[in-house]
């Protein structure tokens, strides 16, 4: 069924990581409800809680003292000294181990540090998250030899350090990377170096200024190769540990964005760099699964950020619908403004932060987190974009005035730089376009694997029986679907609560027999409707996010009383609202005709849609 989706789909086939999928996401492509997996909320030590208080002290402390973010805003530089202060304070080690220098915090403390340093100055969370989610780090932790650990966690724990995988030509598709490393061997075929050339492009963390590089270490992902002209053709990668004043390469000019002042992104060229054997993290062909595992834990930490930027946005819509009179009355008061906007912004922002904490905690506890990873860092800039754009919205022409022109004239929000910073987040670790196609993927593979055999085109008597074993197993498992299942592991406080998980168990049945018959109907052409298949993962995702939030609002319930249940439940009735209008898209909607205008616009057509412009 993927053949015909080219040769960089054919690279993340094989390798992609090929063990059954886990978890509640997983279950709900098998058409079920697995509350287990999410009821009760799993707890943390009371010793992770007290390392997170203190580095989270530390932090504060640490950006209230040293960084300004209107300055950062407007110099487009952190602080010079603030690169020190953080190495000093462990910040490039925050999840190492503490028996390795770090300060060994968990996933789930984490990510509620970079929630915090995003809410205060992005440039601070990019910087960080890029180098301890991903970067070097990662990697050597993972992969590496003793000896390599021993030689590269002290120096990555003082210095943030770079990951570099984009290129030119490659955002998501492996296909077209160019960057390789030609193999020198010996006259005996014994590998005794690697010689590095390509370049890769947006790379955080890599310039201080202009061919002076902040990061100490590149972890670099490239093709491995005999011969140059097997470059194209290569589906071998490796990971390579480099220092970024190693002879041949050139880092910079920086990159300048229309947000995220502050960061320090460049280009890196590669010329001919010379690397050991021992800088191979990793086996050879294991670079790209590598990759692939770090964005992983990046999906949740870009999650986190994100949760940090909406609740900046939601607490300055706050704020302005309190203080803003129209009409009469406070702007909040009215229904467009607060039943419109601050009431979705308030129950999402719950959502995202059950979200978050849940793919963390299964970080923490080892547990298959592939499919929860890609979700929740969709669902999370999503619907962070739509707070932010709406506390623009919210605050008309102010908000898009700069905050250093406005607060001349009276005290405001920085609504315009929260707005600008807040964008990338739905490109950044996979698009949402491709990690909806992606969890669709992924969690189809057992469905997928059944439908290859069923159109192998084979005759022989036993591929036939096999196929009439497969099409007898699947015809029971969609009458099964008509069944209702139980709902145990659940306590609520209130019985209307349960009728949500009754609703999310019956759609999960459902959700199983369309994806059933869409494959029955479109076959090979299913992994080519992507608006129906990207219908089909927000059916998914608020189902899951419907089950996390009742569970974490009765978690902290304790804490908070029971208003919380508040936003759970309106949430809940709007993410059904959601779900039962994607299911009837799936079976009525527009996608033909719209694509036969797209093809129409691809060759040319509608030229009087350019008139009138320069």
């Amino acid at each position: 069924m993927l053949e015909k989706m080219g040769k960089g789909v054919e690279i993340a086939e094989e390798h992609r990581e090929k063990r059954r999928h886990d978890g509640f996401i997983a279950d709900l492509f098998r058409g079920k409800a697995g509350f287990n997996y999410i009821f009760p909320w799993r707890g943390r030590t009371d010793a992770d809680w007290a390392k997170e208080k203190q580095v989270i002290g530390d932090l504060m402390s640490l950006l209230l003292k040293k960084v300004d973010p209107e300055l950062v805003d407007q110099t487009h530089d952190l602080p010079p000294e603030i690169f020190s202060d953080l190495a000093q304070q462990g910040f490039f080690a925050l999840k190492v181990p503490e028996e390795q220098g770090g300060r060994g915090l968990s996933q789930t403390a984490y990510g509620h540090v970079i929630e915090l340093a995003n809410s205060y100055s992005t440039a601070v969370g990019i910087l960080l998250s890029a180098d301890n989610t991903i970067g070097a780090k990662f990697p050597v932790m993972h992969y590496g030899t003793p000896e390599q650990k021993a030689k590269y966690l002290p120096e990555l724990s003082k210095t943030p350090s770079a990951f570099c995988f984009t290129e030119k030509d490659v955002g998501s598709d492996p296909a077209q990377m160019g960057t390789y490393a030609l193999r020198i061997k010996t006259r005996h075929g014994q590998i005794k170096g690697y010689i590095l050339t390509g370049e890769k492009w947006y790379i955080t963390n890599s310039v201080l200024e202009d061919g002076k590089p902040l990061a100490k270490y590149l972890a670099v992902v490239t093709k491995i190769v005999d011969n140059q002209e097997d470059v194209a053709e290569s589906k071998y990668f490796g990971m390579f540990i480099i220092p970024s004043d190693a002879v041949g390469i050139e880092i910079g000019p920086r990159n300048k964005f229309c947000g995220i002042h502050g960061i320090y992104n460049a280009t890196i060229k590669l010329r001919y760099v010379l690397v050991d054997p021992d800088q191979l993290i990793g086996q050879e062909g294991q670079g790209f699964k590598i990759a692939l595992e770090a964005l992983n834990t990046g999906r949740i930490s870009i999650s986190a950020g994100c949760l940090g930027l909406a609740k900046k946005a939601f607490s300055a819509s706050q704020w302005w619908a309190k203080t803003r009179s129209q009409w009469g009355k406070l702007i909040g008061q009215h229904e467009a403004i607060g039943a419109g906007f601050l009431t979705p912004a308030a129950s999402n922002i719950l959502a995202m932060e059950a979200m978050v904490n849940h793919a963390s905690s299964l970080v923490d506890r080892e547990r298959d987190v592939r499919l929860t990873a890609a979700v929740c860092k969709v669902f999370c800039s999503e619907h962070m974009w739509t707070i932010v754009d709406n506390t623009m919205q919210i605050f008309g022409g102010r908000g898009y005035e700069t905050y250093a022109s406005l607060s001349s004239r009276e005290k405001t929000a920085a609504v315009e730089r929260i707005w600008r910073d807040a964008r990338p987040n739905r490109i950044f670790e996979g698009s949402t376009q491709i990690l909806s196609q992606w969890v669709l993927r992924e969690g189809l593979d057992e469905f997928i694997k059944q439908a290859t055999t069923l159109l192998d085109g084979k005759e022989d008597q036993a591929s036939r029986k096999k196929r009439f074993k497969i099409v007898w197993r699947l015809s029971c498992e969609y009458l099964r679907l008509f069944w209702p299942n139980e709902i145990q592991y659940v306590e609520l406080p209130y019985p209307y609560l349960k009728k949500h998980l009754k609703f999310v168990e019956k759609r999960a049945r459902k959700l199983k027999r369309a994806l059933m018959i869409l494959g029955a109907k479109f076959r090979n052409d299913l992994a080519h409707r992507q608006l129906i298949m990207e219908g089909c993962f927000w059916i998914a995702t608020d189902l899951f996010a419907i089950s996390v939030i009742l569970s974490y609002a009765q978690n902290i319930s304790a804490r908070f009383g029971l208003e919380v249940f508040d936003l759970a439940d309106i949430f809940c009735r709007q993410a059904r609202l959601r779900i039962d209008e994607q299911f009837r898209k799936i079976w009525k909607n527009e996608d033909h005709q719209a694509g036969l205008v797209a093809s129409k616009i691809m060759e040319g057509h509608y030229k009087f849609l350019h008139e009138g412009i320069m």
